[in-house]
């Protein structure tokens, strides 16, 4: 399995609009994409999802509540092959350097044990 991160600290600089193309790409040659949204303002969320207010998200798995329930946020896009794991609006207020090495952490695992034999972009 492939992965691909767009990050940048800097505002306005297109990883939204560059993630969601990117994805849709990947879905139209049919490939199943996961997507994960860790910013705090959840502008992909908000671009993906009809009513993103009503969706699971990642906080109670990022702060350890929900410790192996991941897959359980993953929701369906409005566009085929193309599934999100949603950002929340906390976010920006729990973000620290712990928080973020856990993070890691727990996404290496998820993704070595879970995740490899569902979306298929290898």
């Amino acid at each position: 399995m492939k992965k691909i991160t767009f990050c940048n600290s800097k505002g306005g600089v297109g990883k939204t609009t560059l993630t969601v193309n990117v994805a849709q790409i990947l879905s139209q040659v049919g490939k199943k994409v996961l997507l994960f949204d860790f910013d705090p303002q959840a502008n992909l969320t908000n671009t993906l999802l009809e009513n993103p207010i009503d969706t699971n998200d990642i906080s109670k798995w990022i702060l350890g509540a929900d410790k192996d329930d991941l897959i359980s946020t993953i929701v369906e896009t409005r566009i085929s092959n193309i599934f999100l794991v949603p950002s929340y609006s906390k976010m920006v207020l729990e973000t620290n350097n712990r928080l973020l090495a856990l993070l890691v952490k727990k996404l290496q695992i998820f993704v070595k044990k879970i995740l490899i034999e569902k979306y298929n972009f290898n």
